[in-house]
C-alpha cells in the first residue's frame, strides 16, 4: 500500500515489547494475516472469531473473549509489507480505540525481531504502567504459543512429507506382537516419509495420519492423548478428521494422507506396517 495511517491522536504509548522469534520472516507474515488460529492456538484469550473482511491489505473480524463470554469487538489489522510494519486496532467494546504497532526485522533465516508499541486511550481509567505491563504480560504469551507453531511449520516444510515412496517393493517397518503393541498404544511413529500414529477405537487398532494436511500441524499434542469419539483435531486451527476413514469431520473438505496398512504377519504373530 503507498500510504499508511500514523498513530492516531489522544493516544499514550503505555509499553514497548522487544523480543526475537526464532522463525523466518515469512512465517512471521503467514502468521499474521492467518486470523483463523486465534481462538484455537490461543484459546485462554479468544472464544470464537467471524471475519468480516480479509485480502492482502490484512483482515477485520468479530471476536469473543474468552474471560468475558457474550462480549465481542471488532479488530481491524492492516498491514505495510515494504515498510516491515502493521497495525492492530480495537474497533469497539471494552479496549476501543487501542492501537497495537509491530515492525518485523529479519535477522537471518530463522530469526526475526519484533517491536510491539502499545497505545491506548489518553482518557483510560487506569495507569499507563498498569495497562502497559498487562499487555507486555499478554504479548509475551501470545507471541511464545505464535513462535512455537512457527518453528514448527518451519520444520514441517524443510522435511515436508512425500507423496510417494519410489521403490518397487512394499516398504515395511516391524511393530512387535500383537500385546507388545497394544502395551504402547497411543504412540507416533515416523515412517515412508511422515508421521502416523496408532491407536484403538472401539478396541479396533487404527492407524492414521498424525500431520493435519492444512498447514501441516500436528494433530495431536501428545500422542498419548485420547478421543473416544475417534475423531482427531488440529490445535492450530481446530479442523477435525474421523480416525478410521481420515475424511473431514467438520465439513471444510480435506482429508488425511492414506495410512500404511497395518498387518499381522502369520509366520511370526508379529504385527507390521506396510506400504505400497
Amino acid at each position: 500500500m503507498t500510504s499508511f495511517p500514523p498513530v492516531s491522536p489522544g493516544l499514550d504509548r503505555v509499553a514497548i515489547l522487544e523480543r526475537q522469534i526464532d522463525a523466518p520472516l515469512e512465517r512471521v507474515w503467514e502468521n499474521v494475516l492467518d486470523w483463523e488460529h486465534l481462538p484455537w492456538l490461543h484459546r485462554k484469550d479468544f472464544a470464537s472469531i467471524e471475519p468480516i473482511e480479509q485480502g492482502s491489505w490484512g483482515w477485520r473480524a468479530r471476536t469473543e473473549s474468552t474471560a468475558r463470554r457474550g462480549q465481542y469487538f471488532t479488530v481491524e489489522l492492516k498491514v505495510n509489507r515494504p515498510a516491515g510494519q502493521y497495525v492492530t486496532r480495537t474497533l469497539d467494546g471494552p479496549s476501543a480505540r487501542t492501537e497495537i504497532w509491530t515492525s518485523l526485522r529479519s535477522n537471518g533465516p530463522n530469526a526475526t525481531s519484533i517491536r510491539v508499541e502499545f497505545w491506548v486511550p489518553t482518557t483510560s481509567d487506569l495507569s499507563g504502567e498498569a495497562i502497559g505491563k498487562g499487555y507486555l504480560s499478554l504479548y509475551q504469551r501470545l507471541w511464545s504459543e505464535d513462535e512455537a507453531m512457527m518453528i514448527q511449520r518451519s520444520q514441517s516444510l524443510r522435511s515436508k512429507p512425500i507423496n510417494k515412496v519410489e521403490t518397487d517393493s512394499p516398504v515395511r517397518i516391524e511393530l512387535g506382537t500383537l500385546s507388545e503393541v497394544r502395551d504402547r498404544l497411543p504412540f507416533c511413529i515416523n515412517f515412508a516419509g511422515n508421521t502416523w500414529r496408532l491407536c484403538a477405537v472401539d478396541d479396533e487398532l487404527v492407524v492414521h495420519d498424525a500431520v493435519c494436511p492444512h498447514a501441516l500441524g500436528p494433530l495431536v499434542d501428545d500422542p498419548t492423548d485420547t478421543d473416544e469419539t475417534g475423531q482427531v483435531e488440529c490445535p492450530w486451527h481446530g479442523f477435525r478428521f474421523d480416525m478410521r476413514t481420515g475424511r473431514s469431520s467438520d465439513g471444510r473438505r480435506l482429508r488425511l494422507r492414506t495410512p500404511p496398512r497395518l498387518i499381522e504377519q502369520a509366520d511370526s504373530g508379529t504385527l507390521a506396517l506396510v506400504m505400497p
